[in-house]
């Protein structure tokens, strides 16, 4: 399945594994920002709007804070991560994963 793969995230609290499609709002690039996940068509790492809610900004806030980030583009990458998380959760058990805090990788599937 081409622009799927696992998403994958850690940070020094929790960290996560999922599937999910990601092609049309992640790009994964060596020449943009070395490689990290931003949103597609933007500089903006895809990290920064977990980390502003995290930080209790509103999704508001940190649209006003990136505006090439549309509105939905953040919701529909909520959403499918909310989606990934879950599934990933009802499916994988006993899978055992370690990535260093504040790593974040795109595994395509084989």
């Amino acid at each position: 399945m081409e622009g799927a793969g696992f998403l994958v995230y850690s940070d020094w609290k929790t960290s996560y594994i999922g599937f999910m499609q990601t092609d049309d709002l992640i790009t994964v690039d060596q020449d943009i920002r070395g490689g990290t996940p931003v949103f597609k068509g933007t500089r903006v790492p895809v990290k920064t709007l977990f980390d502003y809610l995290a930080a209790n900004y509103t999704l508001e806030q940190f649209l006003d804070c990136f505006p090439s980030v549309t509105r939905q583009m953040a919701c529909r990458m909520l959403e499918r991560s909310e989606s990934a998380l879950l599934a990933a959760a009802a499916q994988i058990q006993g899978a055992v994963l370690t990535i260093k805090p504040g790593e974040f990788r795109h595994l395509p599937i084989p």
